[in-house]
């Protein structure tokens, strides 16, 4: 018989402990109760195993960052999206690995800043903490509106 696959909520209560679990149950809230569509970011749960040690324990990936709208919002949180950009270069950086395997990344606007080689996954927030969620949250909702 095979293996029945584990909840969101069930891999995070099994694999993240303490405040990473706290947060991570506190966004999977956030998540379902805003109706955020799954098309907007990729949640990983990683634990204390996996192959990819810099994203432990846990990681929230943007799939995209369309960020370039009339109305902008308040400074601090554009340098926020700025500061979360997801440079790809495939190699060790600041003990960071982008690990896409799709090289060279491509080139992005970001709330006015122009990128170079951003990953397909243009953000990343690993191992967010509640404050670094409330400004994952603020974007999220951004994107969410941009689809309607």
């Amino acid at each position: 018989m095979a293996e029945k696959k584990q909840t969101r909520v069930q891999k995070i209560k099994s694999l993240l402990t303490g405040d990473a679990q706290k947060n991570a149950l506190d966004f999977d809230i956030f998540l379902r109760e805003n109706k955020i569509p799954a098309n907007l970011y990729v949640l990983t749960i990683v634990g204390d195993g996996g192959n990819f040690p810099h994203i432990r324990p846990w990681v929230i990936f943007f799939t995209t960052c369309d960020f370039n709208y009339d109305e902008t919002p308040g400074n601090d949180l554009i340098e926020f999206a700025w500061k979360h950009a997801h440079i790809c270069d495939h190699f060790i950086t600041d003990g960071k690995r982008c690990g896409c395997g799709r090289q060279p990344g491509s080139r992005e606007i970001i709330f006015g800043k122009d990128f170079e080689n951003i990953c397909h996954c243009p953000m990343q927030f690993i191992n967010p903490d509640a404050d670094t969620l409330e400004n994952v949250k603020s974007l999220l909702l951004i994107l969410k509106q941009k689809q309607a």
